[in-house]
């Protein structure tokens, strides 16, 4: 599909960004209304002029989803101007369906909704979208003149088609006088083309610019006692496939299964709505995400709970890390004592799974004791992730060493744990992955994994390395990257250094910081400027809503240097780290009979910039489209036909 495509489909489809995780995507304009080509309706059309709106059909009691963005005309403006990418999106709309000015209405919502129906064997899921037009007459007359075939089926409705039935063309209430409205069969549209064009669009979905609603009681009065037998029907099924003919490993994946199973059956009788909203504000996007609980029986609903007691704002921890970091997370605890619960499940299912492959005992006990003193911090912990000085590509030979470095930068998880706890659990993991008959399940997992040497301990190297430091280290041989990875085709291969990955424990006081880079002299500078608490996130102006109470957030940062494109890791560029942060906040209130989770975040509209620096890397390296507006194409609206007579 050309780029062209793309940004006109990104226009009229906004609202399917919301509904990519709960069902198949909408049919592309280009594959149901508006074909190149002729053809004729099938059918005489009545009046096409509406004289009062048409009748009001209610909300369906099993609508599953609905989503609108409210005005997509406003929403793409805002964004793309943002980004930098002027009227990008309208000239390629109209140089892709030409005429469509005449036709769509952008300041009408776009809309969507699915439903779930019990079906006689299995569930029955329908979803559509519409679009708003300015006329029902005119969106005759554009079906007529870009090659669609018109259906009467009832007073105000056609079926449009030529790969298919699968767009209506409806008169609508609300602010649109029509819709064009398009499913993934003919049993969509039956379904779902009264309640899109003469209800969905009169639903309040509240004042935010784009909204997305699941309504999981929908799923509880379709399904009821289904969902149990469904259970039942997992369990048996998961399990046979499952099934390694090793009583010890049967019985924990059994058990894995069934408390999954479980799980999926407490949350449908737990959940009772889950929304998102996203509102553009001033010169930022702010986005809300909402899952609303109605008990607390589950495993998740307990889970939540547990963390709202540990509600605060973000932790020191994170305050210290770098000012220049690309991401940063953090979480207050109250996870430890729910995953202690697990673990014992963990330990038997490991066990069970090494010994079907035929791993010695020793491995197997050294497997056991990893999962058996494994743990989850109850305490306030802290993950930040960075560059490293860039080193420039080789003149010759290999320059993957190089690029690998450079794109792995520095990792820092900050523990309010001793750090004696730390490296004994991380000498655990080095006898598992070292042991010889574990080494070969993980090399069959991984190939690359036979490349890479074994895990080994050592005290610390390079300048500035703290007291008590611990290093856990892996590497790349360097004869590796001459295969295939050579600046020059046919080179002669040349002696390379390992690639070293170094993992280091630093203790600091009561705290314990974990790095990982694959450059360890760089790593020990970040520490010291994290110890330092110069230039940290503490100066950063655009991360206020970290300093509200919640169990966990964090941001992420879209750098301008990622619009120099992937060659830049490999060349050693110089980065430029400007852009605003991308923060987000997560909080566990009581609501009624369970908890709600609420997720927020703010994305300023630097952000976007960035972002458009990158859409524009992409789709249009090589080619050069105008971003004046297309010259209008008119469309031929025919008069409307004459009253039929009285009978």
């Amino acid at each position: 599909m050309s780029t062209i495509r793309l940004t006109a489909l990104s226009a009229l489809l906004i609202s399917s960004a919301f509904a990519c995780t709960t069902g198949a995507p909408p049919k592309e304009p280009d594959q149901a209304p508006l074909p190149t080509g002729t053809g004729q309706p099938e059918a005489e059309k009545t009046s096409v002029t509406p004289q009062t709106p048409p009748e009001k059909v209610d909300t369906p009691k099993n609508v599953l989803m609905m989503a609108r963005v409210r005005n997509p005309r406003r929403a793409m403006e805002t964004m793309s101007n943002w980004a930098g990418l002027g009227n990008m999106w309208r000239t390629a709309l109209d140089q892709e369906i030409p005429g469509n000015q005449d036709v769509v209405l952008f300041d009408a919502p776009v809309e969507m909704a699915m439903t779930l129906s019990a079906g006689s064997a299995f569930p029955v899921v329908r979803q559509a979208w519409s679009i708003g037009l300015t006329s029902f007459r005119a969106g005759l007359s554009f079906a007529e003149h870009m090659g669609g075939r018109l259906k009467e089926i009832e007073t105000g409705v056609y079926y449009v088609s030529k790969h298919g039935d699968s767009c209506a063309l409806a008169r609508a209430r609300g602010m649109a006088p029509a819709r064009l409205i398009c499913g993934t069969s003919r049993g969509d549209l039956e379904a779902l083309v009264p309640f899109m064009a003469r209800g969905l669009p009169e639903v309040n979905m509240g004042d935010s610019d784009a909204h997305w609603e699941f309504r999981m009681d929908t799923v509880r009065n379709e399904l009821g006692g289904r969902v149990g037998r469904f259970k039942g029907l997992g369990k048996a099924y998961f399990s046979s496939k499952m099934k390694r003919e090793n009583p010890r490993y049967d019985r924990a994946i059994a058990d894995v299964v069934h408390e999954v199973l479980e799980e999926g059956q407490a949350l449908v009788n737990d959940i009772d709505l889950v929304t998102v909203d996203a509102t553009l504000a001033g010169e930022r996007m702010n986005t809300k995400a909402v899952l609303r609980m109605r008990g607390k029986k589950s495993w998740t609903a307990q889970a939540l709970l547990d963390a709202k007691n540990a509600t605060a704002p973000a932790p020191d921890l994170f305050w210290s890390l770098p000012e220049d970091s690309y991401a940063g997370l953090y979480g207050n605890g109250g996870w430890g004592a729910k995953y202690a619960k697990m673990r014992d499940t963990f330990v038997d299912l490991v066990n069970g799974y090494l010994e079907t492959e035929k791993v010695s005992r020793v491995g197997r006990a050294y497997a056991v004791d990893f999962v058996k003193k494994s743990w989850l911090p109850d305490a306030p912990m802290a993950y930040g992730f960075g560059p490293i000085p860039f080193k420039k590509r080789p003149t010759s030979g290999p320059w993957a060493p190089n690029a690998i470095r450079n794109a792995v930068g520095w990792h820092l998880i900050g523990y309010n744990e001793p750090a004696t706890k730390i490296t004994a659990q991380l000498n655990r993991a080095m006898k598992v992955l070292n042991e010889r008959t574990i080494r070969p399940l993980i090399e069959d997992f991984d190939y690359t994994a036979k490349h890479l040497s074994k895990v080994s301990a050592r005290g610390p190297k390079g300048k500035g390395a703290p007291r008590g430091t611990r290093v856990y280290e892996v590497s790349i041989p360097g004869k590796q990257f001459n295969r295939g990875w050579s600046s020059k085709v046919g080179a002669k291969p040349a002696r390379v250094a390992p690639l070293v990955f170094s993992l280091a424990v630093i203790p600091n006081g009561k705290q314990t910081w974990v790095g990982l880079s694959a450059d360890e002299t760089a790593l020990y500078k970040v520490f010291a400027q994290v110890k330092s608490k110069q230039s940290s996130l503490k100066g950063r102006t655009d991360l206020q809503l970290l300093r509200r109470p919640g169990v966990a957030g964090g941001f992420l940062r879209v750098p301008k240097f990622f619009q120099q494109g992937p060659r830049a890791w490999e060349d050693g560029t110089t980065p430029d780290l400007s852009g605003s942060a991308i923060p987000f906040v997560a909080v566990v209130s009581d609501g009624s009979g369970g908890p709600t989770l609420t997720i927020e975040a703010e994305a300023q509209s630097s952000s976007f910039a960035n972002i458009g620096g990158i859409i524009r890397s992409i789709f249009t390296v090589g080619r050069s489209y105008s971003t004046s507006p297309s010259p209008v194409v008119p469309v031929p609206v025919p008069p409307p036909p004459p009253p039929r007579p009285n009978p």
